[in-house]
């Protein structure tokens, strides 16, 4: 069939034309064939082996089509590919050859995804010829997962505590392999690292490691050792362990006492089942190049004396949580490093909600700050950072005071952006020249009620309807279903998916109407 195209194109180009305009773009890999030798496709730099199909007499890929890997059956594939290849040389790898997901062609084992055990069991390792074979130690078997070697076959394991691979600590039920930890239920220690929950920090897919972890008590206890049944009397005895990272703090009666400065990074992680159940004191975080991270707990000082959060060096992490009273609820001054607030309720502070200074980058999404600012600062939100971090999807309601210079939100010198948020009802100011909104911010999706008179440019000017505790009612029209799409955001303050109702559109504001 070569020769008569060949006979062909000579034809026509002596009769001047071009007859490689008559040949398909894909000739050379749709060509008639009769075994899968004839479907090698050699160039400078690689060799291509498709699968000769031989109903139609044509090469084709293996395995399902190009691209579907999530349809992918390496089993299939790399049988196809074996029984094609297996007995060749010649320059092509013989033995067990796989198919590739994402080409659909077959190539050479690699060292993933345990293929050469998933293609024959009795072949588990890729040897340093690209082709599987039985194991003879067990170095090999470990490094495609598996625990030990035996007959020639990878032995699976049975439990997370037979992977010794920091990097692979679960224990896969499936295929009994050792691979990255994927959620907190497949960590002994209920602490996975899934890159997306900013409460573990180890390295995405890695188990925190149990002598990291302790249990706290406030108190009504003595000679705690930090375990579920025997916890550390305070958060103080629990800092004298220097492998504490974690730190699980029960329910417990009163108020946690926390060390003042807190300089290492750590981990404050609730056991209630809602923040109000643990409560702790206000503290300062001065942990230069290290992290704090605040989950499912509330932070508090009635008398209003303290800022709750201080944070004068490194990163500071509140998640759902809830910052009640005190003297402004986060503080971080020029050597903070950066902020992160999600899923927050800051209520009733004297001063700001959140006042963020100097080069701090900051994180704020799915918060609210409200009732804040009544007798100093008189603005809920003051971003004087220079810094333009996220704010995204929060709601800012009734600060300030009124007969004072309040706010809403201060922005600072430098122009910020405020993402599908309500900043709304904050106390009119009464002095001449003052705003509900810094004149630094800039609006995409944001709403600031009728009445606001220096709204920033495409803010929505329309009242929104909100509840007594300034969530949106279900009859809202100026925010409901009104926000701009943001892939980074796909749950709302209550873990509520963003948006409710799939291919709708999210709701402007710190949570999804219910």
């Amino acid at each position: 069939m070569q020769r008569a195209w060949l006979v062909i194109g000579v034809s026509l180009l002596l009769s001047g034309c071009d007859a490689r305009k008559l040949v398909p773009t894909d000739w050379s890999q749709s060509k008639s064939c009769e075994n899968s030798l004839d479907c090698v496709f050699k160039s400078a730099a690689t060799t291509t082996q498709k699968i000769c199909e031989q109903s139609s007499g044509q090469c084709r890929p293996c395995g399902p089509i190009p691209g579907m890997a999530a349809s992918f059956d390496v089993v299939t594939g790399s049988k196809e590919c074996r029984s094609g290849y297996a007995m060749q040389s010649d320059g092509i790898s013989s033995g067990n050859i796989v198919c590739d997901a994402n080409t659909g062609a077959c190539r050479s084992c690699q060292s993933v995804n345990q293929e050469c055990a998933k293609a024959d069991p009795a072949f588990p390792v890729c040897n340093a010829s690209g082709v599987c074979a039985a194991c003879t130690q067990n170095d090999e078997c470990v490094k495609e997962g598996y625990i030990t070697c035996a007959l020639g076959r990878c032995r699976g394991c049975s439990t997370n505590s037979e992977c010794k691979d920091e990097t692979k600590p679960s224990c896969d039920p499936v295929s009994t392999a050792c691979r990255e930890c994927k959620d907190d239920k497949e960590c002994d220690s209920q602490l996975c690292d899934t890159g997306k929950n900013p409460a573990v920090v180890e390295g995405v897919g890695k188990c925190a490691k149990p002598s990291s972890i302790v249990w706290v008590q406030n108190g009504g206890c003595t000679g705690g050792q930090g375990t579920v049944s025997s916890p550390y009397c305070s958060i103080a005895e629990a800092l004298a362990n220097p492998s504490a990272k974690y730190l699980q703090l029960k329910n417990s009666a009163g108020i946690y006492p926390v060390p003042s400065p807190l300089n290492r990074s750590l981990v404050l992680l609730g056991q209630g089942a809602i923040p109000a159940d643990v409560v702790i004191a206000p503290f300062t975080f001065s942990g230069a190049g290290q992290s704090l991270v605040l989950r499912n707990l509330t932070v508090r000082d009635q008398a209003k004396t303290q800022n709750l959060i201080k944070c004068s060096a490194g990163s500071v992490t509140v998640l759902k949580s809830i910052l009640d009273t005190g003297k402004r609820g986060v503080d971080a001054d020029a050597a903070c490093t950066k902020v992160t607030i999600e899923q927050t309720r800051i209520e009733g502070a004297s001063g700001a909600g959140i006042y963020i200074a100097g080069q701090t980058d900051y994180r704020i999404v799915n918060s609210i700050v409200l009732s804040t600012a009544s007798s100093s600062d008189f603005t809920g939100v003051i971003l004087s950072t220079s810094k333009a971090g996220k704010f995204a999807f929060n709601t800012v309601v009734a600060n300030g005071s009124i007969g004072n210079s309040s706010g809403g939100l201060d922005c600072g010198s430098t122009a910020k952006q405020l993402e599908n948020s309500i900043v709304y009802l904050n106390s009119t100011p009464t002095i001449p020249g003052t705003q509900f909104i810094g004149t630094a911010c800039q609006g995409k999706g944001l709403v600031v009620g009728a009445s606001e008179t220096a709204a920033p440019q495409n803010a929505t000017k329309q009242d929104p309807s909100l509840n007594m505790d300034r969530t949106l009612k279900a009859t809202d029209t100026a925010c409901a279903d009104q926000a701009d799409a943001d892939p980074e955001i796909t749950v709302d303050f209550f873990g509520t998916a963003r948006p409710k109702v799939m291919g709708g559109k999210a709701d402007i504001g710190f949570h999804e109407v219910k």
